[in-house]
């Protein structure tokens, strides 16, 4: 019954956080998003070291708990704290949590991802797991490269595999920079062009 509870809180968190972001977009965009936006920065300039720490708590406990989809807090992050700011920002948060997300998944195991996912995508999972073990690094190189790809996903998914750690954190703190800049370019180019 627990389980339950806590997958159905994990799949409504992204919707309402999608609901939440599209409010804030059509926001900006009747307020003129330029201007908005450089309010929000002025606001956010208040703050001091509490924004840029309190967005990367955001990007790192959104690795286990996905609060927008996708890349989406990539961009929220460029649009807050100016393009080079926002990667920064969400690559710090985000190697975190996916630091700690692996680390959960191996000394926790499989009761955690049980949690996290329906039992038919935990079964997916721990196949993938079991069946590329010996070949987790490639999977994970494969995911961080290929924009769009579910690689937080597979980051939690190595833990369950014989990946060293030592291994696992070189390949995210080389590569999720890639992968980070081409979201936050992408979406930031879409963004300008649309609102």
């Amino acid at each position: 019954m627990m389980k339950r509870i806590v997958r159905t809180i994990v799949t409504l968190i992204p919707i309402a956080g999608l609901a939440v972001f599209i409010y804030f977009i059509w926001r900006l965009h009747a307020a003129g998003s330029q201007s908005a936006v450089a309010k929000l920065q002025a606001t956010l300039q208040t703050w001091g070291a509490y924004a840029p720490i309190g967005f990367m708590l955001f990007q790192a406990v959104q690795v286990l708990v996905p609060i927008l989809p996708g890349g989406l807090s990539v961009l929220l992050g460029s649009l807050l704290f100016g393009f080079w700011g926002g990667i920064l920002y969400s690559y710090l948060g985000i190697v975190a949590g996916e630091i700690v997300g692996f680390l959960l998944v191996r000394h926790v195991g499989v009761r955690l991802l049980a949690y996290l996912f329906s039992e038919k995508s935990f079964a997916k999972y721990e196949r993938i797991a079991e069946n590329q073990s010996q070949n987790m690094e490639k999977v994970l190189i494969g995911t961080l490269l290929i924009p769009f790809a579910p690689d937080d996903i597979v980051c939690l998914v190595s833990g369950l595999s014989k990946l060293p750690f030592r291994e696992y954190l070189v390949t995210i703190i080389l590569l999720k920079p890639f992968s980070i800049g081409l979201y936050s370019f992408f979406l930031t180019y879409v963004f300008h062009k649309t609102i």
